[in-house]
């Protein structure tokens, strides 16, 4: 499989786990109110199914938001800290945009009267933790995929300078950014190999090493 098939298919399963989690999150959410009677008692409080837009709802533009921020561009490695405000940021954002709509569509009604607030509080604080788990699984998975060479780029290095030599230390110490070196490229082809790779010919030769070697 092409390295760019897998990488469609991780930002596919990416995007269905986070709308799965945040529906589960609301679910979970709407049982805890039920519940735990904080700030008070809920009274005539709907069943889950008259709630399922507000869940689909904050699915869709929970997603949207995640993917203008560009968080289904599926990177090699991520900070957990910055993974935790980006999506603690989407999820906030996400939630402001479905009760504003919701307010909008049922104003007037009795469901705007019964609407649960401290369910959408813990619905948005669940979310946050669940998507933010949920990454962390995803990001743990594709690094071992990642290990058993699904999903690297074949790669060559152009070079053996200082910044080739920094390079290719750097690949070579950093298996989960998903690069399998193959080799390096040099003016001088005939010392044999660089840091333990081999030289595969000079710039002139590249064109037919990228199709020979299928060189990301």
């Amino acid at each position: 499989m092409k390295t760019q098939q897998v990488k469609n298919i991780y930002a596919v399963t990416l995007i269905l786990l986070d709308a799965l989690l945040v529906g589960v999150a609301f679910i979970l959410a709407y049982e805890l109110r039920v519940s735990i009677p904080w700030p008070a008692p809920v009274e005539n409080l709907a069943p889950l199914s008259s709630y399922l837009g507000l869940i689909g709802l904050q699915m869709v533009t929970t997603v949207a938001v995640l993917m203008f921020n560009r968080q289904y561009v599926v990177p090699r490695t991520v900070s957990r800290v910055d993974q935790f405000y980006s999506v603690t940021a989407s999820v906030t954002l996400a939630t402001i945009f479905s009760v504003a709509i919701l307010a909008f569509i049922f104003k007037g009604t009795q469901l705007e009267v019964d609407y649960p607030r401290v369910m959408v509080l813990y619905g948005w604080l669940l979310s946050i933790i669940l998507v933010v788990f949920g990454r962390t699984v995803h990001q743990m998975i594709r690094y071992e995929l990642r290990e058993r060479g699904i999903g690297k780029d074949r790669l060559v290095v152009v070079g053996t300078g200082d910044v080739a030599r920094i390079i290719t230390q750097r690949i070579q110490w950093s298996p989960q950014l998903g690069y399998e070196l193959l080799g390096i490229i040099a003016d001088d082809a005939a010392n044999g190999s660089f840091l333990g790779l081999p030289i595969l010919g000079t710039e002139e030769d590249l064109p037919a090493l990228i199709e020979k070697l299928d060189i990301d």
